[in-house]
């Protein structure tokens, strides 16, 4: 009997801790979007394509406008929004046609499609290109800071499974380095607008 009574308090002291403390990381992960499974391939990344014991079919291709890559033998396939897991399997199928268990391998070679937009009270306006993922206080840092008649907040426009998605950024509390605040990570094709 004691023994329950013991759980039962640890249990109750366990659910009034997590009642007690802060709701602000909760409410700041709502924030965020949903995370995108895995690097999506982009328009002018570069793919390193190696099909194991078949020189004339590994080589490195550009991501083309339309989405597509070509290579011998398959021809062209659409790689655009895919990761470098799912074009593996794309051209395996593919090339299992003409080549008995092909073993394939995709590698990301140039990250060249990562580009974020900024917009407003910064002191270069334009179209950024990373070749990693990047945060927000890193673009700021590449677009040369904010200008000096900028109001120091910011929003994130982002498209998320066809959606507009909005994430307002405080600056005061992110330049002044609040614990508190939050430097997110951006995606490609994000637009930053700083007033």
């Amino acid at each position: 009997m004691k023994k329950r009574i013991a759980v039962l308090w640890i249990a109750l002291f366990a659910v009034s801790l997590s009642l007690a403390q802060d709701p602000a990381p909760a409410e700041a992960a709502a924030t965020e979007p949903p995370p995108v499974p895995g690097y999506q391939v982009g328009i002018e990344d570069v793919l390193n394509v190696v099909v194991w014991g078949e020189d004339d079919v590994s080589m490195l291709v550009t991501v083309r406008p339309d989405g597509m890559i070509t290579l011998p033998l398959i021809d062209d396939i659409q790689v655009l929004g895919r990761t470098t897991a799912e074009i593996r399997d794309v051209i395996t199928a593919r090339l299992s046609e003409t080549i008995i268990n092909p073993t394939v391998t995709v590698i990301l070679a140039e990250y060249n499609s990562f580009r974020v937009f900024i917009l407003g009270e910064v002191m270069d306006q334009g179209v950024l290109t990373f070749g990693q993922p990047t945060r927000f206080l890193q673009a700021l840092a590449a677009a040369g800071g904010i200008t000096e008649y900028s109001k120091k907040d910011a929003v994130i426009l982002r498209s998320v499974n066809g959606s507009d998605w909005r994430m307002p950024v405080d600056l005061k509390k992110l330049l002044s380095g609040s614990s508190a605040a939050q430097d997110p990570y951006l995606q490609p094709n994000d637009t930053i607008i700083v007033n």
